[in-house]
């Protein structure tokens, strides 16, 4: 080989095969087949005359080297020279690394990531002769998987990843192979696949097993049979919610090896529970479907955990808790108005309230006091009595806003309610108070929770409401405030077409930090606020 490449002048380290090839056409072999034994016997025969043998021998080699070398002419040989090099197939070699691996299957085991570190140690030798006739290659899976070099497995292979998911990782290993090079698949692994089901496997999964084209071998790491654990799987819950409204969610909790027990099974946000359920736990049954419904008591995003006890003789207590978010948002602003004396501006407030699609009213109207005489037993009223515990203990926080509209608390709010109230404002709800004799002052708030949420302070005054009519006037520091515009360019002159108003609380001083935005504008006086 290497002579014939230098008498070509060739490079033979660039070569380490040759072949000749023929160009032959069937009718040129027909015609040679039928001609080449003519030609030799006639080269012979015609040689009979000549009576030396050593020189008939001699024109004989000169008749065939002659034919010899217009054959050669006629079949057109080739001499190719290549370097041909073999390819292997390859071997996929699998290791879990997802989180089930770090466990340990009975208590006085090594983890299951540990099992699988020995059996490869122990193999070494076999993979490596395996390597002489394949290509071995080595790939971390969890619900995907990631190539690795051999030689970086020992220090890179740990248990980590949060789950097993064989359907997309064997379709991964599908795409990679395209080209059915693929011999053979070990994986190493526990089986804690928690996609499939526990008597079977899904047909996506068997699809992709059969793309591959090639076996799996299959070596388990530990064993799930007497495995105690007790676990928060699947929980099932919308995006968001309406504060208020009842909301449900669904979860699948896992027992395994737990036997026949009743379980609770608690939600909460932070430390407060909003709801439990006791789940019958039964040793034939592995998995438990349960729906839950809470009402969500704020807005915003809200963190929510679902938590089970844990057992002794439990391998993983982590599972036994799930947290996940909702964003609660209103689907109505919910107002509570409670109006001491009827009149027309509380009937239209009350109108306008009531006929907004985004307001959800809750509307209270005194109508008479405890001292009136309605010349009736209180049976036959049709009246009902002020419900001031319900909403003023347990469904305040349900409310975004609460308005006293000229409401005097005392004789049907408790004064210790009040404190709710002011809990209530810290903690982002809103209060409004509107004018009128029985406010402020007049409806006994000096010196009380209220008076500390409200932007003014109280005077004390003789008389602590005035009925003139007059004219409110914008305050100049604060005319372009949001509120106060009525009009895009006139609205100054929208303002003052205004009419004049009726009454006012007298005695009212602005906080510090307070903005008054119309007030009642006098000569020698300092302005009152409106």
């Amino acid at each position: 080989m290497n002579g014939l490449a230098k008498l070509l002048g060739l490079d033979p380290e660039e070569y380490n095969h040759w072949q000749l090839h023929w160009s032959p056409d069937v009718l040129v072999l027909t015609v040679l087949g039928i001609v080449i034994p003519l030609a030799l016997w006639f080269f012979w025969a015609s040689l009979n005359r000549v009576g030396s043998r050593s020189r008939k021998l001699f024109l004989f080699a000169l008749r065939l080297g002659a034919f010899t070398l217009l054959l050669l002419v006629l079949l057109k040989p080739e001499l190719e020279f290549r370097k041909s090099q073999s390819l292997k197939n390859s071997i996929a070699v699998l290791l879990d690394n997802s989180k089930s691996l770090s466990i340990k299957t009975k208590a006085d085991e090594s983890p299951r990531i540990d099992l699988i570190k020995k059996a490869l140690q122990a193999n070494a030798s076999y993979f490596e002769n395996l390597g002489k006739d394949f290509n071995v290659d080595y790939y971390f899976l969890s619900d995907d998987i990631e190539k690795v070099a051999a030689g970086a497995v020992k220090d890179r292979y740990r248990a980590h990843r949060p789950y097993t998911d064989l359907t997309p990782a064997f379709g991964s290993l599908v795409e990679r192979y395209p080209d059915q090079s693929l011999k053979g698949v070990f994986l190493f692994s526990d089986g804690a696949d928690l996609t499939q089901e526990p008597d079977g496997i899904s047909r996506n999964l068997v699809v992709k097993l059969k793309g591959l084209g090639s076996p799996v071998h299959t070596l388990q790491a530990g064993s799930n049979a007497g495995f105690k654990d007790l676990a928060v799987e699947a929980v099932t819950a919308s995006d968001f919610g309406f504060v208020q409204q009842p909301l449900k969610i669904s979860l699948t909790v896992f027992a395994s090896s737990m036997g026949n027990r009743n379980v609770p099974l608690v939600l909460k946000e932070g430390d407060h529970i909003l709801v439990s359920k006791i789940i019958e736990v039964r040793e034939d049954t592995k998995r438990f479907e349960v729906e839950l419904e809470f009402t969500p008591q704020n807005v915003g995003k809200r963190i929510y955990a679902l938590s089970l006890p844990k057992f002794a003789g439990e391998f993983i207590h982590t599972n036994n808790e799930k947290e996940f978010e909702i964003n609660v948002v209103r689907d109505r602003t919910r107002v509570l108005h409670l109006n001491g004396r009827p009149s027309w501006d509380s009937r239209y407030l009350r109108e306008v309230l009531a006929h907004n699609p985004k307001v959800d009213l809750l509307s209270f109207f005194i109508l008479r006091d405890m001292g009136d005489n309605v010349e009736a037993p209180v049976s036959e009223l049709s009246l009902i009595p002020f419900p001031s515990n319900l909403l003023f203990d347990d469904y305040l926080s349900s409310f975004d806003l609460v308005i006293f509209q000229n409401f005097k608390y005392d004789p049907f709010i408790d004064k210790k309610y009040l404190d709710n109230i002011q809990k209530y404002v810290k903690n982002g709800g809103a209060f409004l108070m509107i004018g009128g004799e029985l406010s402020f002052q007049g409806g006994g708030y000096s010196r009380t929770p209220i008076e500390e949420i409200l932007p003014v302070s109280f005077r004390d005054n003789p008389r602590s409401l005035m009925g003139k009519l007059f004219h409110p006037v914008l305050n100049k520091e604060f005319s372009l405030h949001p509120i106060l515009r009525l009009e895009k360019d006139l609205n100054q002159d929208a303002w003052q077409s205004l009419p004049q108003l009726q009454g006012i609380n007298m005695g009212l001083v602005p906080d510090k930090n307070a903005h008054v935005l119309l007030q009642y504008a006098r000569e020698k006086e300092s302005a009152i606020p409106v």
